[in-house]
């Protein structure tokens, strides 16, 4: 079997033999990416000479291909299919481009919230602002669907060729992002009661764990529609008053990833160091580290409307 660095090397020596005659003008580019403190080896392909910002590249990673070369022990079985999910993806990529319009593009910006700690590069690279220990960055939503967005983060080059400041940015995301991505609001025990269903669990032990939560004990998963960025509907205060409203008092906050925030009443009953350690707990068995967005336990305010930090484990491993 071939060490990580000779596959590397292997893959990108020979992956476009695999791409076929129809590729020859195009090049292979390695791109390193640091996904929440991951170093993750991407790579792409384009034309020569090709303006990359009027092209949507598809990025496959040797870290997966590697994944799947130790499984199987062939090399060429790995290439022949991560070339077939290249042409796919140059192909539904060249459908987006249809789509592309620059003049537009305001309509279709909306936030993304990320962790500052251990993205030093990115947010360099990108128009941002800071929020609490975490930073809002700004994508190009070009197709939105129930599975999914297919959107890119605007970075310097690209909010320049659209025209816009960090501000007008801002403005645009805070307007687009509410509308095609609206809240969504779940009761966690609703979540957990149909996945023990779901896994067959006897109905009187479903009945059981239903009686064990009191109502200032409950907690809630705050998102959107489809479940992607849902942790941007932090920054609507209109929404946080509605539930605290509803709920009847401040709210402690927990934003484990990118797609979420986990809502609970604040009050005596709940330690915010234990909720700290139940954030520990999410991450230590969370399989996507690139989503994983904040270790801290807010707390939201009715009375002045404003977020404050109340505990962090930013050493949770």
């Amino acid at each position: 079997m071939l060490s990580y660095e000779d596959f590397k090397t292997e893959v990108t020596a020979r992956f476009m033999d695999f791409m076929g005659a129809g590729y020859k003008d195009y090049e292979l580019e390695v791109m390193p990416v640091k996904k929440a403190g991951k170093k993750m080896d991407g790579f792409s392909i384009g034309k020569t000479g090709e303006n990359k910002k009027a092209t949507v590249r598809p990025t496959l990673y040797f870290n997966d291909l590697y994944d799947g070369y130790l499984k199987t022990g062939n090399i060429e079985r790995e290439m022949k299919r991560a070339a077939m999910a290249m042409k796919n993806g140059i192909s539904y990529g060249k459908t987006l481009m249809g789509k592309l319009d620059y003049r537009n593009a305001g309509s279709s910006i909306i936030f993304q919230m990320v962790p500052r700690e251990g993205n030093g590069s990115l947010l360099a690279d990108v128009p941002h602002r800071n929020f609490l220990d975490m930073a809002i960055i700004y994508r190009w939503a070009v197709s939105i669907e129930c599975s999914g967005i297919s959107s890119t983060i605007i970075d310097h080059e690209l909010a320049s060729i659209m025209g816009f400041s960090e501000e007008e940015l801002f403005d645009h995301a805070y307007e687009n992002t509410k509308r095609l991505l609206p809240p969504c609001v779940k009761d966690m025990d609703d979540v957990v009661e149909s996945l023990m269903a779901d896994e067959g669990i006897p109905e009187a032990d479903v009945d059981d764990y239903r009686r064990r939560t009191s109502d200032d004990e409950k907690m809630y998963i705050l998102s959107n529609s489809i479940s992607h960025f849902g942790a941007n509907m932090v920054l609507y205060d209109d929404i946080l008053h509605d539930i605290a409203c509803e709920m009847g008092g401040d709210l402690y906050l927990m934003m484990p990833s990118i797609d979420e925030i986990l809502v609970v009443k604040a009050g005596p009953q709940m330690d915010t160091e234990v909720l700290a350690g139940f954030l520990c707990d999410i991450h230590s068995d969370h399989e996507e580290e690139a989503k994983r967005l904040s270790d801290s336990v807010y707390l939201y305010s009715l009375s002045s409307r404003k977020i404050f930090p109340m505990v962090s484990r930013s050493k949770c491993i």
